[in-house]
């Protein structure tokens, strides 16, 4: 075996374009095959930092849509209260809608990715803050009257530097002033 080693190291140093081709192919498959699965395990495998996660439901709505709605997956929102006020069957229904915000502190503004959540998000996906409070059910009784937001820990420590004074601060989300009334946990 040791020969069979040897012969082959020999053979390798004769052709070096070949053997710096081969290490380079080899360097790429095994860096792209890291890669995929450290995506796959992020997406797929692990479970969300949610309370009960293996018992969460997506809510998807193929075929034609009724109500207002703007793009695939999206309930209006009347659909979303008849779906939590009439539900029997789960423990909790939270609502979700990702958009572009433009967020101004201190006469700086930042165009931020945001959720707009339904009062019961926190709630239902069992979220804890670490500075101050989430956001309650009864936020989703009258619409606007509670202009209110929760930042998540990460963009709390880089847009804000993790300083506690931000709570009960007001920023504008698109020129609309808002209070800031609590921080999430990391995670």
């Amino acid at each position: 075996m040791l020969q069979d080693i040897s012969y082959a190291f020999r053979n390798l140093k004769r052709t070096p374009l070949f053997t710096t081709i081969a290490l380079v192919s080899l360097a790429l498959g095994i860096g792209a095959n890291s890669a995929v699965f450290s995506i796959a395990d992020q997406v797929l495998l692990r479970v969300l930092p949610v309370r009960n996660a293996r018992e969460l439901v997506f809510f998807t709505s193929p075929g034609p849509q009724t109500g207002s709605v703007y793009g695939e997956n999206m309930f209006s929102h009347p659909m979303f209260q008849d779906f939590r006020d009439h539900n029997t069957v789960f423990d909790g229904v939270a609502a979700r809608y990702p958009t572009a915000l433009s967020l101004t502190y201190n006469n700086r503004s930042q165009r931020i990715q945001s959720e707009i959540v339904s009062g019961t998000w926190f709630q239902t996906l069992g979220l804890d803050t670490i500075l101050g409070r989430g956001l309650p059910p009864e936020h989703d009784r009258l619409p606007g009257s509670h202009p209110v937001v929760v930042l998540t820990y990460d963009f709390w420590k880089s847009r804000f530097g993790a300083n506690p004074v931000i709570l009960n601060q007001t920023i504008l989300l698109n020129g609309r002033p808002m209070a800031v009334i609590g921080v999430i946990a990391p995670g």
